[in-house]
């Protein structure tokens, strides 16, 4: 199952920014991280408007997938 690499652009304190998550295809992707979300709210990760979803290479060189720094 690929792994899909969710962000937004917009975020404030208590938001989730980026997410990571495995899943079969893009629609559960954006469901998983809507599940796993801050005070943002669901539909900030169910619309591509507002977020976006990239699938990942699972193949590839060793190296830090995803990492989010929030600074206030």
């Amino acid at each position: 199952m690929p792994l899909y690499f969710l962000s937004r652009p917009d975020c404030s304190y208590d938001e989730l920014r980026e997410v990571v998550v495995r899943a079969k295809d893009e629609k559960e992707a954006r469901q998983l991280a809507s599940a796993y979300r801050g005070d943002e709210g669901e539909w900030v990760w169910l619309d591509n408007k507002r977020s976006t979803c990239e699938k990942l290479q699972v193949r590839g060189e060793s190296g830090v997938v995803c990492a989010d720094f929030y600074e206030a």
